[in-house]
């Protein structure tokens, strides 16, 4: 109620109110607590203060024949912000100016004094003529104030009317509007892009890998899936093994496998005839570290994602940050035969390739239609 004690809700000050609906000590904290609520920052003027005029700089409106018509709304917003605060402070002059003069003036008055009549005498004098002071700086203030409000109404006039002279002129053909999508999305026209240059991996047209794959990117992504004593790892062994010998480094980490496994040596020494790099150490098998690593390969076979823990978005940043490296991506099954993990990486991958009784069944290339071929134990 009007009367009552009650704290500011912007600044938590303590204030009496003067009219029933009263929320602010000042006018300053209803603009404060105004912009706050709103998600609106406190414009640079600021911090300048009040009695340095502001300066605004309109965007550039017309620089060549082809513009970029841009919102005004913004703009406007800005300056509209701008005059609330300085009709806010033309509205607090008077309760809020600190009579910092009279009070100096007053305090020097009774100082100069000798004795108690003299020092009241004395401080109303000095009282009296620092009011004078406090006035001519409370004028001070309101004048900067007005002459701010001014200057930004002319503004506020200038950019409307330009604007509004750009959208004539747009529409007598005198100017082009810019179009949207120049400068927000890169693109590419359709002639560029079947002149760009590609290059395939170049797998022998005589192998069962070109039946399986066909032949892929240089940086394709591969997934393999089965049950357990299916075949993944002699296929990946298999695969390790040619891909070292026709087209380049392999790195084989062997996560489920890690260690010396004897399982993984007899593997080897069936059909490694090509020596290729393997990360057996449980410890290395994390993103940072495969991060950093796999741009070194041509081909990365990771035995398996689940059990290193990759997900589909780190395996992706993985991706991009080796733009010449392919990878394979062995993943766990469950019972019903499908891969465990979330469609994501069925939508990613190039190349599917699924595992049943020692034989790989290809469900899905971009480069081959769907085929399958036994692996010899």
């Amino acid at each position: 109620m009007k009367g009552d004690k009650t704290r500011c809700l912007n600044c938590n000050t303590t204030f009496v109110k003067k009219r029933n609906n009263h929320k602010y000590c000042k006018s300053g904290c209803r603009s404060i607590h105004y912009r706050k609520k709103n998600g609106i920052k406190a414009p640079e003027f600021l911090t300048k203060g009040v009695n340095k005029p502001t300066q605004y700089k309109p965007s550039n409106l017309i620089a060549s024949n082809t513009v970029e018509i841009k919102s005004t709304a913004q703009e406007l917003l800005i300056l509209d912000q701008q005059i609330y605060y300085y009709q806010s402070i033309i509205d607090d002059a008077g309760n809020n100016v600190f009579p910092l003069y009279m009070v100096g003036g007053a305090g020097l008055g009774v100082a100069a004094g000798k004795n108690t009549s003299e020092k009241l005498v004395m401080g109303l004098l000095g009282g009296a003529i620092g009011s004078k002071f406090d006035a001519n700086r409370k004028e001070k203030i309101i004048k900067t104030a007005h002459d701010n409000i001014r200057m930004l109404n002319a503004q506020k006039r200038n950019i409307t009317a330009a604007k509004q002279m750009m959208k004539v002129a747009i529409a007598s053909g005198i100017l082009e509007p810019k179009k949207e999508n120049k400068g927000i999305m890169k693109v590419i026209s359709t002639d560029d892009y079947k002149n760009k240059n590609i290059p395939s991996l170049g797998l022998n047209r005589d192998t069962q890998w070109h039946y399986l794959f066909g032949d892929p990117a240089q940086n394709f992504f591969a997934m393999l899936h089965g049950l357990p004593g299916n075949g993944k790892s002699t296929f990946s062994v298999q695969l390790a093994d040619y891909f070292q010998k026709y087209h380049g480094d392999v790195m084989y980490i062997a996560s489920e496998q890690s260690g010396l496994n004897k399982s993984l040596q007899d593997l080897l020494n069936q059909y490694a005839n090509n020596s290729f790099s393997i990360s057996n150490n449980a410890k290395d098998h994390n993103y940072e570290k495969i991060l950093k690593a796999a741009k070194a390969y041509k081909l990365v076979i990771l035995d398996s994602i689940n059990h290193i823990g990759l997900t589909a978005a780190e395996f992706e940043n993985i991706r991009e940050k080796s733009p010449n490296t392919a990878f394979l991506a062995i993943m766990q099954s469950k019972k019903d035969g499908d891969f465990k993990g979330t469609q994501e990486w069925a939508h990613n991958c190039d190349i599917i390739i699924e595992m049943r009784n020692m034989t790989a069944y290809q469900t899905k290339s971009r480069f081959a239609p769907p085929a399958n071929i036994k692996i010899i134990r």
